[in-house]
């Protein structure tokens, strides 16, 4: 009987642990650590951004998003997207030196004539003055992007980790001045792009890089 007890055991445990590696694979999966890779042209825009500008490892932006996001609720300006401009390589720039505008898009779907006037409107907003913050317009602009799934801070760390190399197949990211990645938490979804038009409004901090 103890052999019978003993075997009895042995599978539970081994089924147990095939219930558990079945939930991990799952639980991976939807975070996108298996999803098939596909990176194709996409139109993102029209957007009005109310960014900051953040110079620093990219690690530490997320403390920044937060506080603008914050800011921006408790002045009653809600946007359902948040995004972020990246426009240094951190496998060649130190860190501490690398440079991203961050923010909320607070107005999008808007032609020509209603992002101008959606910008103005957001600039005179006071928290805009006293906090330091800057306002952009995003028009309808073509990127070569990739979707992942969003579900917190697991997803993002396995989309940038995994979407960055496949667009590097498709594009150079340093002939286009930035890649932008743009969180659609209502519909969870997350897209790592690399515009391929220019960004008059989101040029950083005004410096040029060097040639």
């Amino acid at each position: 009987m103890s052999g019978m007890g003993e075997r009895l055991n042995l599978a539970l445990v081994i089924g147990g642990l095939a219930a558990l590696g079945a939930s991990a694979a799952w639980y991976l999966n939807k975070q996108g650590l298996f999803r098939k890779l596909i990176a194709s042209k996409k139109k993102l825009g029209s957007y009005v951004i109310v960014y900051s500008e953040h110079v620093g490892p990219y690690k530490d932006v997320a403390t920044e998003y937060r506080r603008v996001y914050e800011l921006l609720k408790s002045n009653g300006i809600e946007g359902s997207k948040s995004c972020g401009f990246y426009f240094d390589d951190p496998a060649e720039v130190p860190g501490e030196k690398c440079r991203t505008s961050i923010g909320m898009i607070v107005r999008e779907g808007l032609d020509a004539n209603a992002l101008a006037l959606a910008k103005e409107e957001m600039l005179a907003h006071r928290v805009i003055k006293d906090e330091g913050l800057k306002v952009g317009v995003l028009q309808e602009t073509e990127c070569m992007s990739i979707e992942f799934p969003l579900h917190g801070h697991l997803s993002i760390l396995i989309a940038v980790k995994r979407g960055y190399p496949e667009l590097m197949k498709h594009v150079d990211c340093s002939k286009h001045g930035c890649s932008l990645e743009v969180y659609n938490w209502r519909d969870m979804k997350l897209f790592i792009t690399v515009p391929l038009e220019q960004l008059d409004d989101f040029k950083p901090f005004e410096i040029k890089k060097e040639s």
